[in-house]
């Protein structure tokens, strides 16, 4: 009798396990985002744990990534998500978005137990102006920037979440930027990383641009606090408004540079 009882109950076990992974990506999120109206999709295909969606928006509240409450458009949106992983209080998801100029391709490990977020190989194309969406400036711009993360680790039980193992780099291309008039700046380059004492580190250069660019920024996550230090050279074909603006923002150089070091807690 106790075997029977026990294989019944395997064989429930087994028959919720098949439904859960076989469900319908369509039901679960359809009815998700009527009950929480922060979401939008259509054209939903696949399982809850590999499938995939057309013009996924999502809605965020002021704060969540700027200033600005917005609609962050995903366009169509690829996702595949571990089974088993999940029954171990962890989520391994890959993750697929394209939208007009804006791509995102990323894996991670997502930690329930230890509140963590373990981010592998990432790539990221963004037009500029999209991302005033969060972050607006004083000034019109144009260009993209290309993010290639290798690593990233963030203890998401910390207050505010703080990141480490972190290695990047940033491709800034056709920047132009517009306050009276359209001023092209060019390409620039980004290497991010973090150490061991939480505090991130950028390290600026030009790479393809009108104006000469070497500079360091650090952030400590503990403290707030910050550093900005750069040397900027005006080139042949740097505008002379950039060289203007320069003279009042940073300190001129006896061979024709300008120097920039600032440093404050946010």
């Amino acid at each position: 009798m106790k075997k029977i009882v026990l294989l019944g109950l395997f064989l429930l076990l087994t028959f919720i396990v098949i439904v859960i992974v076989k469900m319908p990506a369509s039901f679960v999120l359809s009815h998700a985002a009527k009950q929480s109206n922060m979401f939008y999709l259509d054209t939903i295909q696949g399982s809850l744990w590999q499938g995939s969606a057309k013009n996924v928006q999502v809605k965020l509240p002021a704060g969540t990534l700027g200033r600005r409450a917005t609609v962050l458009q995903l366009g169509s949106v690829n996702w595949s998500l571990s089974f088993w992983q999940l029954l171990m209080a962890n989520a391994a998801i890959q993750l697929k978005t394209k939208h007009v100029n804006q791509s995102l391709e990323t894996t991670m490990d997502i930690s329930l137990l230890s509140e963590s977020v373990k981010v592998g190989e990432t790539w990221l194309k963004i037009d500029l102006p999209f991302a005033t969406t969060f972050y607006p400036v004083p000034a019109k711009i144009k260009g993209e920037a290309e993010v290639n993360l290798q690593s990233l680790f963030v203890e998401l039980a910390d207050n505010p979440p703080i990141m480490s193992n972190l290695v990047g780099q940033v491709l800034v291309s056709q920047l132009e930027i517009a306050v009276t008039a359209p001023v092209e700046l060019g390409d620039f380059g980004v290497n991010i990383s973090s150490d061991d004492e939480g505090v991130i580190t950028a390290l600026l250069s030009d790479v393809n641009a009108t104006v000469g660019v070497s500079g360091k920024g650090t952030f400590d996550q503990a403290t707030k606090a910050y550093t900005a230090n750069g040397e900027v050279t005006p080139t042949a074909k740097t505008n002379n408004m950039v060289t203007q603006a320069l003279r009042f923002i940073a300190t001129p150089q006896s061979n024709g540079s300008f120097v920039i070091n600032q440093s404050g807690s946010l």
